[in-house]
């Protein structure tokens, strides 16, 4: 039996990141995991994402929420009520429920 390195996490993790950005049709420029105090991920104007590290240890729904909804970001970049409808249709079209964006679902 293999074990799993730290980095093949992390490898791992861009995969996932780069097949929910082809399936809603953005590119991530950049893909960083690394420790961060009070967010799960950002996205920048040059289109590097960055993410939690402990993003890695979450369900793999928890992931996917997170990851769409920075991935939305390369397309809308901020919060707005235009995001929100943006982020609602590509979620559908990913495939995820983003619950965190639509408080009145669960």
């Amino acid at each position: 039996m293999t074990s799993v390195t730290a980095s093949d996490a992390i490898e791992t993790f861009r995969d996932e990141v780069r097949r929910w950005a082809a399936r809603i049709g953005v590119e991530a420029r950049e893909i960083r995991v690394r420790a961060m105090k009070r967010k799960w991920a950002s996205a920048s104007t040059a289109g590097r994402l960055t993410f939690n590290e402990e993003l890695l240890g979450q369900r793999q729904e928890r992931r996917a929420e997170v990851i769409v909804h920075e991935l939305v970001h390369l397309k809308v970049g901020n919060h707005g009520p235009l995001s929100g409808i943006w982020s609602g249709l590509t979620s559908e079209r990913a495939g995820v429920r983003l619950s965190f964006l639509n408080p009145g679902m669960s």
